[in-house]
């Protein structure tokens, strides 16, 4: 009667499991459904370019998407399961951007086109995977791209946090523009060419950086991504969002 009544119990347990796997999977398609259908009306109503992952994008960038690879599963994933990890040119791993090399299970979706000067502007849902011990963690960003007419240096800017300060008083220290104090405390600036970092952050683009809060800029030298912390901006907030980084981009002298 015990192993009856315990064997109940397991099984009690694991149809409650499954049952809020269920609910949590359908609310999250629903989710996923609503916003899609939100932003497509977005674009419609603005005259923007609406696409759903970046198998419509064949022909913006010059054809960069048409022509960009398959992203192999990072090595030491068994053959079986490679297909899985890997991720197709949804990862914008061509452009050689961080945010969109970092980690698997890489997804773009939702994807606003507009043009922007000589280039066009991209602003897409994004998400990917990381290990976490046993379990897996997704982080998803509301992220503008850009391909740059002219190379810039490749560099990454983000919002300075506690370790940041602790990394410099062990001689890790990042790029600080000299006269813009403001600017070095809001953000920690890296790049492999520092020289080239430093010349490119004139004072007029120090101090248009001094401005804002809670910016994430990575430039790979001929593409450009900017976003702010993790998680999707609420569509009611989309053309705020559209509006501040082409401001953005055109206090940096990028609109050409």
């Amino acid at each position: 009667m015990f192993e009856l009544n315990g064997f109940v119990a397991g099984a009690a347990a694991f149809s409650i499991v499954v049952v809020i796997f269920i609910v949590f999977f359908s609310l999250s398609k629903r989710y996923a459904l609503k916003r899609k259908n939100e932003i497509r009306e977005f674009c419609l109503a603005r005259g923007f370019s609406f696409a759903e992952d970046e198998a419509l994008l064949s022909g913006v960038w010059n054809g960069d998407f048409g022509r960009a690879l398959p992203v192999p599963a990072p090595s030491g994933v068994p053959h079986m399961f490679r297909k899985l990890f890997s991720s197709g040119p949804a990862s914008l791993g061509f452009t050689g951007l961080e945010i969109f090399g970092t980690g698997f299970d890489r997804k773009a979706g939702n994807i606003v086109t507009l043009p922007f000067g000589k280039s066009s502007l991209l602003f897409l849902d994004y998400e990917y995977s990381e290990s976490a011990g046993e379990g897996t963690n997704v982080y998803s960003h509301s992220v503008a791209a850009l391909k740059l007419v002219f190379p810039l240096p490749a560099f990454t800017l983000r919002p300075e946090h506690l370790g940041d300060k602790i990394l410099a008083m062990a001689g890790f220290e990042d790029i600080d523009i000299p006269g813009f104090g403001e600017f070095s405390k809001k953000y920690c600036l890296k790049g492999p060419e520092k020289n080239s970092v430093m010349i490119f952050f004139t004072p007029q683009r120090a101090m248009a950086l001094e401005k804002t809060d809670g910016w994430r800029i990575q430039c790979s030298g001929n593409y450009l991504a900017l976003f702010k912390k993790e998680g999707y901006i609420p569509v009611s907030d989309y053309l705020s969002f559209i509006e501040e980084v082409k401001a953005l981009l055109d206090s940096l002298g990028l609109k050409t």
